[in-house]
């Protein structure tokens, strides 16, 4: 008679471990201004303001009003970062090692990422170009700091974490 030999396998957790390293292979997610919310003048979305911020406009006919100069907020944020978003990546991925979803551990490091942005949109930047005195004038709530009259940039914004193209986590307003 042969003998039969049986294998019991306990997983203690290392195949959950696999399968959220492999999605996160295929994930990413963004920190930013995406969507169809309106700034509460009703003149234009939220993205489309930040975008005009972010790189600024030419103005190709000066009978139209005049350009709006860059004031960059979002690109300056990461490249301030850089080193420590670098080892905030890696800690995304002991976190993952640790069993932490890549869902939950991307998240909260874009979390980190817009609250960075929204400070400096609070705080303001030197390099950026002072206001124009038309645009103090039109100011509603007064002050001279650029991107911070209303506060609707630093109070939209949110973050997505993708895996596969399927969105599966979004937090903020849009």
């Amino acid at each position: 008679m042969a003998k039969r030999n049986d294998t019991i396998v306990r997983d203690k957790g290392a195949n959950k471990i696999l399968r959220d390293l492999k999605l996160a292979d295929k994930g990413w997610g963004d920190a930013g201004y995406w969507g169809a919310k309106k700034h509460a003048d009703g003149t234009a979305t939220i993205p489309y303001i930040a975008s005009i911020h972010e790189y600024g406009t030419i103005n190709q006919d000066p009978t139209k009003g005049t350009a709006i100069p860059e004031r960059s907020f979002m690109r300056t944020t990461v490249d301030e970062n850089k080193s420590e978003y670098r080892d905030a990546m890696k800690k995304v991925g002991t976190q993952v090692l640790d069993g932490v979803s890549f869902k939950d551990a991307m998240s909260a490091f874009l979390e980190k990422v817009l609250g960075d942005i929204r400070q400096k949109l609070t705080r303001g930047d030197p390099s950026w170009e002072p206001l124009a005195d038309s645009t103090k004038a039109n100011r509603k709530h007064g002050g001279d700091q650029p991107l911070f009259d209303t506060g609707a940039l630093a109070n939209s914004g949110g973050t997505r974490v993708f895996i596969r193209g399927s969105k599966v986590a979004e937090s903020g307003e849009n």
